[in-house]
């Protein structure tokens, strides 16, 4: 059984190196980051990781390509390295690698194809939204609801970039055709969810500190799902 965790890394000089050092190495076998044309010392970061871990594998995109571009990358190396399981999580130390374990057991225990590391599950009440702000949350579950009512599913959040999935999922999904853009999760999703596979969920922490940055346009990026959302479906030939 081989597990492999894909980080996309764009701009995280600053987070990159504890996100890697938190990985459980009981967990994972390897680690593979793509460093999507990033501008600050992130490259100098990694080459030093590479120092220390073996099992650590650095892609490079010249010029930034984008969120669900570098996925696309970490997901077709992956399946060179003959994984069993994939997790994919974020490099700004949002979630927390500590928890990998939570996600790949549910596979394993084939109770699921895919599993998503939800931050809504974890939130009772308002008041325990671990410092996610009031606007993400409201916006998260609006916008779940849609889809949700769409595609006949009962996920508590669409919109969650720690998730992992076996190997047969990437090898019959048209992962690599999805959006370049940061709409790739919830587009992933739809994508497994179309061809049958059953997606689970496991309630995670998030860490929102003064620390992290967002590279996402939060308007723009809800007004996408929307259009996803409300475009008519394509027909078959």
């Amino acid at each position: 059984m081989k597990t492999v965790a894909l980080i996309p890394a764009y701009n995280a000089g600053k987070t990159i190196e504890q996100v890697v050092k938190r990985i459980p190495k009981d967990a994972i076998n390897q680690i593979i980051i793509v460093n999507d044309g990033s501008k600050d010392n992130t490259a100098d970061v990694l080459s030093n990781l590479k120092k220390e871990y073996k099992n650590l594998k650095i892609l490079i995109h010249e010029k930034n390509m984008g969120y669900g571009a570098a996925q696309k990358t970490l997901y077709k190396e992956s399946l060179k390295t003959n994984a069993d399981y994939i997790i994919i999580l974020h490099a700004d130390k949002q979630h927390y690698p500590e928890e990998i374990p939570s996600l790949i057991t549910p596979l394993i225990e084939k109770k699921a194809d895919v599993i998503m590391g939800s931050r809504t599950l974890m939130i009772k009440k308002l008041k325990d939204r671990q410092g996610m702000p009031l606007y993400k949350y409201i916006g998260s579950k609006f916008l779940t609801f849609l889809e949700n009512i769409k595609f006949g599913t009962k996920l508590s959040t669409f919109h969650s970039g720690y998730r992992a999935c076996t190997r047969t999922v990437l090898e019959n999904t048209d992962f690599d055709k999805l959006t370049d853009g940061y709409t790739y999760d919830t587009e992933f999703l739809w994508e497994a969810h179309k061809k049958k596979y059953k997606i689970g969920e496991v309630p995670v922490k998030t860490y929102y500190g003064d620390d992290l940055g967002s590279h996402v346009n939060v308007i723009g990026y809800t007004l996408k799902i929307l259009k996803l959302v409300f475009l008519p479906a394509k027909k078959k030939r």
